[in-house]
């Protein structure tokens, strides 16, 4: 009987061994089945950072298998030998810089595979952030808050030093100078420019105290922090195969960006971060273009045109209306500065006219404009006409974008105003401490008053006294003659012409603004 049991318990035993050992044996078997061909290896165009690393990661737990091949992941920096590419932005982004590798989209439809948290990283054992701030925006950032802007908002934070690096000049940069040039593109293609070489890394070991970058690229002694909720997507990008991409890896890619379509949340940019981007986008494309700037790149000087273009514009001057005469008589000039090498950048301003707008002034054409003044030609026939002139905040903005071309160029850069009056609240004493911002500030500014309306003569005196001058033009003939005289600062070896010359010329009345004693501030 003992025996008969023992022999059971062996039998059983037996059984069991046989059992699991069949068992595994099958596993390993279909283990090996699941990828007969062995590996594919898909490369991946990336930033190698934690985030990305868990994307990749996450796609690898999935156990992807292609043309019965199990899918590897390989990051590399470049586009050019990649199967599948991670690219921050839009659709044009992503063409960009396709066209630039020399590579083609798959398919039309690039899901998002991230949304990067974009900010500012600041060195632990800094100073205080708010030391020694100087607005570098005018009046809209002057007075934080009086005007309720949050302190650590993008706007306040660009005059504490903020540092962008445009070494890498990746998208990212560009959208973080967007948000700190206040979505002005000439201000921030030239912090980047200004910054051309210098990398993140190069920031870190310099200990700069802030850095302008994503949380998941936060270096090491940094906290980071968002200033304004602004994210960036990243587009899964699967590419067509090539001399380098093998079709099954294609295919690969391919498979990835649906595995990313089905498990990543497709969240699209708010509107904020989509403004941003196309800015960012001109923006990239500029720096691009031009990655630094010379200051003996031009014989003429830049020129930053701003024009009125409130109801009052539409008053008739000669045989048609005050604007047009403006726009017919800056024609020429436009040309004359693109003809001797300068650049022109082209403003317009007003009351805001739709819903949610609190700023006059729209920036149109930058300076880092490429079509040799035919877009600004364009874009001034173009304009139409309403609201109030906001003049003062508009100036002010202006102002901050020429201080920051003249500091980056090396070279004068001059404002050349065309406006009825000032309807816009800003008092004169508030004018004058936001003008005297940009009293070191290398800029000629030209005023010329059209119209009937009282001269803002605060600002007249002001533009007099920094090597600018100011003027009233009633007639064509008149608004001729200043905007000739307004040109001739913009070529070297010119002088500006001083206040008696004005009154000198216009036949015994005198031309300037300061024969005027009445102001819109004071109405």
């Amino acid at each position: 009987m003992v025996i008969s049991i023992v022999a059971a318990v062996l039998v059983l035993m037996v059984g069991a061994w046989w059992i699991l050992n069949r068992m595994n044996a099958n596993s390993e078997h279909n283990q090996a089945g699941s990828c007969p061909a062995g590996d594919l290896t898909l490369v991946v165009a990336a930033q190698d950072n934690p985030q990305v690393q868990s994307l990749l990661d996450s796609y690898k737990k999935s156990n992807p298998v292609v043309k019965d091949r199990c899918v590897k992941t390989e990051i590399v920096g470049e586009v050019a030998n990649a199967a599948l590419a991670l690219i921050p932005g839009t659709k044009e982004t992503v063409n960009a810089r396709l066209q630039i590798a020399g590579r083609s989209a798959s398919t039309n439809n690039y899901p998002v595979a991230l949304r990067t948290s974009l900010g500012i990283a600041e060195l632990k054992e800094g100073g205080d952030s708010h030391e020694h701030s100087h607005d570098e925006h005018g009046h809209e950032h002057s007075h934080e808050h009086e005007h309720g802007h949050d302190e650590n908002s993008w706007a306040h934070l660009a005059s504490h030093g903020v540092i962008v690096p445009g070494k890498d000049a990746t998208f990212f940069s560009a959208v973080a100078a967007t948000a700190l040039a206040g979505g002005d593109p000439d201000r921030a293609a030239n912090m980047l420019r200004e910054n051309s070489g210098i990398s993140l890394s190069d920031a870190v070991n310099e200990k700069k105290q802030r850095i302008a970058t994503t949380e998941p690229e936060t270096p090491e002694g940094y906290t980071y922090e968002a200033p304004e909720d602004i994210h960036v997507n990243t587009l899964a990008v699967p590419l067509t195969s090539s001399g380098t991409v093998s079709e099954d890896e294609s295919r690969a890619a391919a498979h990835f960006a649906r595995y990313v379509a089905d498990n990543v949340e497709q969240t699209e940019p708010n509107h904020t971060e989509s403004l941003l981007y196309s800015t960012a986008q001109v923006v990239s494309e500029h720096v691009a273009a031009q990655p630094t700037l010379s200051p003996e790149d031009n014989r003429a000087k830049d020129t930053l045109l701003l024009l009125d273009t409130s109801e009052a514009m539409s008053e008739t001057m000669g045989d048609q209306s005050v604007f047009s005469q403006t726009v017919q008589l800056l024609d020429p000039h436009i040309r004359q500065v693109a003809e001797n090498g300068g650049r022109t950048a082209l403003w317009n301003y007003s009351s805001p006219r739709s819903s949610g707008v609190s700023k006059g002034w729209r920036s149109n054409v930058p300076f880092s404009d490429q079509s040799k003044g035919e877009n600004v030609v364009s874009a001034m026939q173009q304009f139409g006409l309403g609201g109030e002139p906001w003049t003062r905040s508009s100036i002010l903005a202006a102002l901050a974008t020429a201080a920051e071309n003249a500091r980056v160029t090396g070279k004068p850069t001059h404002i050349i105003l065309v406006t009825s009056g000032t309807a816009d609240r800003i008092s004169v004493h508030d004018l004058w401490n936001d003008l005297e911002k940009f009293h070191d500030a290398d800029v000629h500014t030209h005023v010329i008053h059209v119209g009937d309306d009282p001269v803002d003569e605060s600002l007249a005196s002001w533009s007099k006294e920094h090597f600018g001058s100011a003027a009233v033009a009633k007639t064509p003939q008149e608004l001729s003659r200043e905007l000739d005289r307004a040109f001739q600062d913009s070529f070297a070896g010119q002088q500006s012409p001083t206040s008696d010359e004005q009154t000198d010329s216009s036949g015994g009345e005198s031309s300037t603004a300061a024969t005027t004693t009445t102001t819109t501030a004071d109405r």
